[in-house]
């Protein structure tokens, strides 16, 4: 019937297509052996060992030995019990292909009780996706269930009654506990589709091809006119120029805060490792060498210097901020990524050109400001979110589950990451970031300034697993290495829609 619709489409409007195929959908009973997400499915394994395993005296499971089972389309499960601290664990797991039966692999069912006599049972998780990390958790409460859904230690759900009994949880497919708990829990937040990701791997392949060929410059960029610039200045920038800079740097006092990543790095202008490099770039030029790469194409420009440069927060004169502003660049990066990503936006908008206003609601769409968490894990304990600050963004902790929920839910996008860093060294701001030379007041402006920027490319490989890909000035890393490199900082996110004409240059 689907090749049928498929070679027949002229005589189908789409809507009316996509109707169809919707009824041809929900007509067609699911495999009651594995749900939608394509996961196995152990309700069937779990009627059967009702009395044997999950309602079955503590002591009667304690004394029983792992078995081997398998539901009626042959997927092998393994049930067997775990005991820790206060609790027993009843995991029923399905074989992961290599012979082995992880308790968080997708498609494990665990099973969470008292070990003392009563066995009372306290709480079950569903796991379902590739990265155990997101998961589902049920907790049995007084005549109550609650839902929790948990992403990378952040709680997208906490606490939420979810209208279903507790001991039916134990018989329910798991299509039917998503269908049951669809109003309460978050489940598009958690899981991705397949195939909507060649975009950003397409750029990503691409930008990893320059990776190689390109050294960090400090206040480097290309102009319009593909000319190496310093971004402070506005000039040319060569190498003796950059050189003379770097050393005129090092004798004032206090007067830069270099971006921590680069900190212990020597200055280079223009040669790696392998002879002379193609590109010099700071972090902010790379980020621009990007952003210009999906602009270029579309409109045949790039972006100048002394635009991307206009400033888009508004500090309260009186303030602390305020005052410091009078002599600091300190959004500099906050700055440069927004403009960057209004222009990428209107290099794709036929209708009308968008302006980042300064002080007012962000009416682009750049920012990223969702809050989709309710709290955080923090050092084994359950922690308020701290959640989006506007002009300061997101803390790290909460960074790689953000990015991992807007994969699920942007697609498409990549996003440019100013970085707010709060350290309390005296160390050199970046040369961008001064505006007349001065020094600041007190002992280092680095506690409140947005002084690096990078680009994250989340997206989803073939397998379903989450990965988040982040270039820097001649560097790749990943998210859990990005986070581990950074101190007390903050991250502020504007969307920008990952292109396949992508040509950087």
């Amino acid at each position: 019937m689907m090749q049928f619709l498929k070679e027949n489409r002229k005589f189908f409007p789409v809507g009316r297509l996509l109707a169809v195929i919707a009824v041809l959908v929900a007509a067609y009973p699911a495999c009651a052996d594995y749900s939608r997400l394509g996961i196995p499915d152990s309700r069937d394994v779990r009627e059967r060992v009702l009395s044997t395993w999950l309602e079955a005296p503590v002591a009667d499971i304690r004394a029983r030995k792992p078995e081997l089972m398998h539901d009626d389309a042959g997927n092998a499960f393994q049930v067997r019990a775990e005991e820790s601290g206060k609790e027993i664990a009843v995991i029923i797991a399905p074989e992961c292909g290599d012979g082995s039966y992880p308790p968080d692999a997708p498609g494990s069912w665990v099973l969470f009780r008292e070990n003392a006599k009563n066995g009372k049972p306290l709480r079950l998780k569903l796991y379902f996706n590739k990265d155990s990390a997101v998961h589902a958790e049920f907790r049995n409460g007084d005549n109550k269930t609650f839902g929790d859904m948990i992403v990378f230690g952040c709680y997208a759900a906490r606490s939420v009654p979810v209208g279903v009994s507790f001991r039916n949880l134990y018989t329910l497919s798991f299509d039917e506990v998503v269908d049951l708990t669809s109003a309460t829990l978050p489940w598009a937040k958690v899981t991705a589709e397949a195939g909507q990701y060649e975009s950003v791997l397409h750029m990503v392949d691409v930008i990893r091809t320059w990776v190689p060929h390109t050294v960090f410059s400090e206040d480097a960029c290309y102009n319009e006119d593909g000319a190496l610039y310093s971004i402070r200045l506005n000039e040319p920038l060569d190498a003796s120029a950059q050189a003379e800079e770097c050393a005129s740097a090092d004798e004032e006092e206090n007067v830069y805060i270099k971006d921590p990543a680069q900190r212990d790095k020597p200055a280079q202008a223009g040669k790696g490792s392998g002879g002379a490099a193609k590109l010099s770039l700071s972090n902010a030029g790379f980020v621009k060498w990007v952003a210009d790469g999906i602009i270029e194409p579309a409109t045949g420009t790039r972006t100048k210097i002394s635009q991307m440069k206009s400033p888009t927060v508004n500090y309260n004169s009186l303030g602390k901020n305020g005052v410091t502003s009078q002599e600091w660049n300190i959004s500099f990066t906050l700055d440069w990524c927004r403009n960057l990503a209004v222009e990428a936006l209107n290099a794709r908008s036929s209708r009308r050109t968008y302006v980042y206003k300064m002080g007012t609601k962000d009416a682009t769409g750049v920012d990223v400001d969702i809050k989709p968490f309710v709290a955080d894990i923090s050092g084994g304990n359950i922690v308020r979110t701290t959640g989006y600050t506007k002009d300061t963004g997101y803390s790290l902790r909460e960074l790689k589950a953000l990015l991992y929920v807007l994969a699920v839910t942007e697609p498409r996008y990549i996003y440019f990451g100013a970085i707010k860093q709060y350290s309390t060294e005296e160390d050199d701001v970046t040369a961008s970031s001064r505006t007349n030379g001065k020094k600041a007041a007190g002992k280092s402006a680095s506690d409140f300034v947005f002084n690096s920027c990078v680009v994250f490319m989340p997206y989803f490989d073939d397998e379903g697993r989450f990965n988040c890909r982040i270039f820097s000035s001649g560097t790749e890393t990943d998210i859990d290495s990005f986070v581990a490199s950074q101190k007390n900082a903050y991250v502020h996110l504007e969307r920008v829609k990952s292109a396949e004409r992508f040509a950087p240059r």
